[in-house]
């Protein structure tokens, strides 16, 4: 046969002119029409996997969303798993249905119609996308005689080039399969499945990453809750007890709703009462802290609490550089003085009794801040003097009744002399944090002088700027 467009033979079974490229009409009798090849029918299939992803990977994270918003996980379980399952059926209906070609289809130049070489109607493609759910169905065309999938014979359709003009497409036999290589079909498949492992693995990092960001907000929105329920709770215990807050921290019912918060820690929050004043701190999982104190205002911080610490910063104090002004801070009625990096908070306590004993003693707490650190002094003043010969028993009780009412950790300590007087030092980790310092006995004084920082933070040359400057007056 000759091209009519410039005369050159046209070799049997082609359909085009190997000169100028017409393509031969429908009429010629040796335009040979095929269904799309095995290789075209891979790369949609592939193609439109990858789309089904990202399609999926949208669902999955609007699902995990609804379950944090509605605080019903089982709700969301459910409508994941209908998810999953009518997500590829309304990909199909979705693009075959309006333009009969997917993505993948377009790639390749195919498209879906009938054996009258018409668009499949609605009903037709639904039933052809619902086919697609067939277990192990994707294979079905890739190990028969033709690529024909059970979608394409269930349904009474077939992928075809999208050149082929119906009179084209009715003169297709399903059967006539394009000759390939089977070598080159093999390795089509390896390379697909390999193609389609690294793409889920992608994906599946994708949407857990996301699913943990979601479940960190509905671990904070629970911290915050409980938080509120304790500041509640701290009322009814503070006219429980005489009118104070002092032993709070250690009340079972406020304990109980701070320590069951999921992918929580049950000892990572921070908690601090005096007779008139105090203050839980709670990490949050996303960033900074949730803090509440007996303001009864409940705001976020950067950091938590600090040793002894009843009172919350506010956030945009704890978002701005704390002002850093060095200066050596006097207090005649504690007979002390010390540098501070700027004025203390101070809280007192009068007139506590002591066990067994007609002794009472008061105490004063003083704390200040910088940018990364809280340096503490606090002063318990006896009302009679403590025996000197007992005074590294009582120093060491005194880090002792610290160390097991924070839950901490004691790291070092060690007997020594601070100026002077017999003192012990100390290094011990509470939670994320570290506290180091020093016990000092003095008459019936016993003074403890601290900083509380964090490992990564820590300047050896600030904390010795510190404990030196400490004198008892």
């Amino acid at each position: 046969m000759f091209c009519q467009k410039c005369g050159t033979e046209i070799p049997q079974g082609t359909n085009a002119c190997p000169k100028c490229g017409a393509r031969l009409s429908a009429a010629s009798p040796d335009a040979v029409k095929r269904i799309a090849t095995i290789t075209q029918r891979l790369c949609n299939h592939l193609i439109d996997t990858l789309g089904l992803m990202v399609l999926g990977f949208i669902v999955g994270v609007l699902c995990g969303i609804l379950g944090v918003v509605t605080g019903n996980k089982s709700f969301s379980s459910i409508i994941v798993t209908v998810a999953s399952v009518l997500v590829t059926p309304a990909y199909y209906v979705f693009f075959e249905g309006i333009w009969g070609r997917t993505p993948g289809k377009w790639a390749t130049g195919t498209k879906v119609v009938t054996r009258e070489g018409v668009k499949p109607g609605f009903w037709r493609t639904f039933g052809r996308s619902f086919a697609r759910i067939i277990p192990f169905e994707p294979l079905s065309y890739l190990f028969s005689t033709n690529p024909y999938g059970w979608h394409d014979s269930l349904s009474k359709t077939m992928v075809v080039s999208a050149e082929y003009a119906p009179e084209d497409i009715r003169a297709i036999d399903p059967k006539n399969k394009a000759p390939g290589s089977a070598a080159g079909v093999v390795i089509a498949i390896i390379a697909g499945v390999f193609f389609v492992v690294i793409i889920i693995g992608i994906l599946s990092s994708v949407v857990l990453a996301a699913l943990n960001t979601a479940r960190a907000k509905g671990t904070d929105a629970a911290i915050r809750s409980a938080l509120t329920s304790a500041r509640a709770q701290a009322e009814i215990y503070y006219d429980v007890h005489g009118s104070s807050y002092q032993g709070l921290c250690e009340d079972e019912t406020v304990a109980g709703l701070l320590s069951p918060i999921s992918g929580s820690s049950k000892f990572d929050y921070t908690c601090n009462d005096s007779k008139n004043a105090w203050a839980i701190s709670y990490p949050l999982r996303t960033a900074g802290f949730a803090c509440v104190d007996s303001t009864g205002a409940l705001g976020t911080a950067n950091r938590g609490l600090g040793a002894a610490q009843v009172a919350c910063a506010a956030e945009e104090a704890a978002q701005a550089p704390v002002t850093v002004n060095w200066s050596t801070y006097t207090s005649n009625k504690d007979r002390f003085s010390v540098l501070f990096p700027s004025n203390p908070h101070i809280e007192r306590e009068t007139n506590i009794p002591v066990d067994g004993s007609a002794m009472t003693y008061d105490v004063a707490s003083y704390d200040a801040s910088d940018n990364a650190n809280t340096f503490v002094v606090v002063r318990y003043a006896y009302s009679e003097d403590l025996p000197e010969s007992k005074a590294d028993d009582i120093m060491k009780y005194f880090l002792d009744s610290y160390v097991g009412s924070k839950g901490a950790k004691l790291i070092a300590s060690s007997f020594t002399s601070r100026k002077g007087e017999k003192a012990l030092d100390y290094t011990a980790r509470v939670g994320d944090e570290m506290i180091k310092g020093a016990y000092i006995y003095k008459g019936n004084s016993v003074y403890w002088i601290a900083m509380d920082y964090f490992p990564d933070s820590y300047d050896s040359n600030l904390y010795q700027k510190f404990i030196q400057s400490f004198d008892i007056l």
